[in-house]
């Protein structure tokens, strides 16, 4: 507020004592210095804004209020790197071949030459102004929707300890509005599950990556996949229940599928994302899971098996 943020719209400057006096008495008692703290004082509807850098939430915190998560001021903050190859993904925001090895082929299916970790490197193209490390799931179980604005959101176990139970994002209840987030789960299982009846999430220019590498060893198979990984584990999204629609976003390196859609109460819809380098399915259907309408405007390719398999 104090560095230009405010105007009044009165040609009062933010630096003249008036505006300073009316910005300490308004910011008194709304500093805080944890997220925990801010979330334990907010109201519906109210905006919590992270300060630049990286914030550690090493204790468990639950969206259970309908309130704006905002990087800085706003996704002006929030600033794409230029890419440095000529081949960008039709819609993604943060095209996947960026400084890449790999191929450009779009076909269903890649070799096992295609997708090994030395002729391949997917490079996310996001300068993260704000970095959430989380140390446990951030769920979120409110009636309402929760928005949240330019965050990298990291589940990151600094204890190195494999907690497969855990996922970065659960959404167990309302709803969820992202733009411009990037979702990854080093250490844990996968990077968002939707798990509520109703529970509606739209992502735009979102990514969803590197989930559940940390437990993959590629150099161990000439293939790149896991032998211990399953279905259900490692996924950047799993849609259990509710529903998803996700608009030129970047889906890519987890260490499971791209998308794991189960049962018949699961939606999604994508438009113009790209999924690619998955070390198994780009797109995997189980238990009458229903494959996403209008793929034609997608880019799925170049993961380790078939990019649509139903079972």
């Amino acid at each position: 507020m104090l560095d230009g943020y405010s105007d009044n719209g009165w040609g009062v400057g933010p630096k003249h004592s008036s505006m300073v006096s009316l910005m300490k008495y308004t910011m008194n008692g709304r500093i805080f210095g944890s997220f925990s703290d801010a979330l334990k004082s907010s109201n519906d509807g109210q905006t919590i804004c992270f300060s630049p850098g990286e914030h550690q939430v090493s204790n468990n915190v639950g969206l259970h209020l309908p309130v704006r998560l905002i990087a800085g001021n706003g996704l002006g903050d929030v600033i794409p790197l230029p890419s440095t190859s000529k081949k960008v993904a039709r819609g993604a925001f943060n095209a996947g071949l960026n400084n890449g090895g790999g191929t450009s082929s779009s076909s269903s299916s890649s070799s096992s030459s295609d997708f090994s970790s030395s002729s391949r490197t997917v490079t996310k193209k996001r300068n993260d102004l704000v970095t959430l490390k989380l140390s446990n799931t951030l769920e979120l179980k409110c009636n309402g929707t929760v928005h949240m604005y330019g965050l990298n959101i990291v589940l990151e176990d600094n204890n190195h300890i494999n907690n497969n139970s855990n996922n970065c994002m659960a959404i167990t209840g309302g709803s969820l509005h992202m733009e411009r987030i990037t979702v990854s789960n080093v250490f844990g299982k996968n990077g968002m599950t939707i798990k509520g009846k109703k529970s509606k999430v739209t992502a735009h220019q979102c990514e969803f990556i590197d989930s559940g590498n940390a437990t993959c060893n590629t150099s161990s198979s000439s293939s790149g996949s896991c032998s211990s990984n399953n279905n259900n584990s490692g996924a950047g999204i799993v849609v259990e229940r509710g529903e998803i629609f996700a608009q030129s976003t970047l889906i890519s390196n987890n260490n499971g599928n791209g998308v794991t859609i189960i049962g018949s109460n699961s939606n999604v819809r994508l438009t113009n994302c790209e999924i690619c380098y998955n070390h198994l399915n780009g797109i995997h259907l189980l238990k009458g899971g229903k494959e996403p309408s209008n793929m034609e405007g997608n880019w799925v390719h170049n993961n380790n098996k078939v990019d649509l398999q139903e079972k």
